[in-house]
């Protein structure tokens, strides 16, 4: 992901943050996350910006936004905020 998609994704989620968490997790692309965490989809104008990204969730860990597989409950993307 280049430094402006991550810009943009940062500036377009920071609209829709709804829940932070600051527990530790490990925040890697393709790290399981646990299920008693609240999962928010990810905001239809952004999936037309990244199409990729359709149907999936994201959440909010301290500093970062992880979009989150919802097949897999892996991360998928890590976006510092």
């Amino acid at each position: 992901m280049g430094p402006c998609y991550s810009a943009f994704l940062a500036e377009f989620c920071s609209d829709y943050l709804v829940t932070s968490r600051d527990d530790f997790l490990s925040c890697l692309s393709g790290a399981s996350v646990p299920s008693d965490y609240a999962f928010y989809d990810v905001p239809p104008d952004f999936v037309e910006y990244a199409p990729e990204y359709n149907g999936y969730k994201y959440i909010v860990v301290g500093d970062q936004i992880l979009i989150i597989d919802p097949q897999t409950w892996e991360i998928a993307a890590v976006i510092p905020v």
